[in-house]
């Protein structure tokens, strides 16, 4: 799966085509600020904003073009019928940063004389050369950096992940921990999407304190759900008021915890069947309240698939 090849269906770079497609339906010239090799890709989606937009005829200065003519040369050839206005110029000027900056300057020059003529115009340009020029009036820069998120990461590997047969607690995890370790890398997404979850759990080719914070959005409000439906489904065979360890008594039953109620069901025959159950939860909250990452081994234990399914 090349990233490339979905970057523009995603919240993000579809932001960041709205605002390009936006500026220029103000009449606004973009700077957009691009990393190396992704200008080709997003020229194709921001001619096709364009069109379904109607915001006028499309033409593509190239690289090779940008090196060679003048702005004033390139401008000219294309509206020679007199209708700059009605010219929407994409220009590829990440070839070099003369060309980028001749560019940005012709813009400027011209962008508050009333009797001239510009074109819409998306000045494409790496990144760097982007964030030296400024903005000015008629003049806006879009930065593809400041659209691409972990958000972008996890919808990325969500469609591919769920394209299989996963279930949906494996897939959540998954996504989850993706979005986490990736951010907005998106070609790390790509590569962790076609990962075993079992090797992302791995600590030692991954950081436990980002597989951590995955993994306690996922497990923390599973374990809570369990606890409340537990107490509910036992409420006639709690214990109460109950008194722990440290002597604190807990008079109120939505007060036990998981602790406490596998003590309980230790001790208790008739909670005796749900002892495994309570102590998988038990040990997993403990661990991650202890900053400790849950193992692939216990996630995917016999008790485990009975109360969730991450295979």
């Amino acid at each position: 799966m090349n990233f490339l090849h979905s970057w523009a269906r995603l919240p993000g770079p579809m932001d960041f085509l709205y605002a390009i497609t936006e500026d220029l339906a103000n009449g606004n010239t973009v700077i957009a600020g691009l990393p190396e090799g992704t200008s080709s890709r997003i020229a194709v989606e921001v001619a096709e904003e364009v069109k379904r937009k109607g915001l006028g005829q499309w033409s593509a200065v190239r690289s090779v073009e940008t090196g060679q003519r003048t702005p004033e040369q390139s401008v000219t050839q294309r509206s020679q019928s007199g209708n700059a206005k009605g010219l929407v110029l994409w220009v590829d000027a990440t070839g070099e940063d003369t060309a980028a900056k001749a560019w940005s300057e012709y813009v400027l020059r011209f962008a508050g004389v009333p009797e001239f003529e510009l074109p819409r115009i998306c000045i494409a340009m790496h990144t760097a050369c982007a964030d030296s020029c400024r903005e000015a009036r008629g003049l806006r820069r879009r930065f593809w950096k400041d659209f691409v998120t972990s958000t972008d990461s996890r919808v990325l590997a969500e469609r591919h992940v769920r394209r299989f047969e996963h279930s949906d607690a494996h897939a959540t995890l998954k996504c989850t921990l993706i979005a986490e370790l990736a951010g907005p890398d998106l070609a790390l997404a790509t590569e962790l999407a076609n990962t075993s979850l079992e090797r992302i759990l791995d600590p030692d080719s991954h950081p436990s304190e980002s597989i951590w914070a995955a993994q306690i959005s996922i497990l923390f409000p599973l374990i809570e759900r369990e606890r409340r439906r537990l107490l509910e489904t036992y409420r006639d065979f709690w214990s109460l008021p109950y008194s722990r360890e440290d002597g604190r008594e807990i008079q109120r039953l939505e007060k036990l915890e998981i602790g406490d109620m596998a003590a309980q069901a230790q001790q208790s025959r008739a909670l005796r069947n749900e002892w495994e159950r309570l102590d998988w939860l038990r040990r997993v909250r403990n661990n991650l309240a202890h900053l400790r990452i849950v193992s692939w081994a216990t996630l995917n234990s016999p008790i485990a698939r009975q109360i969730v399914d991450f295979t």
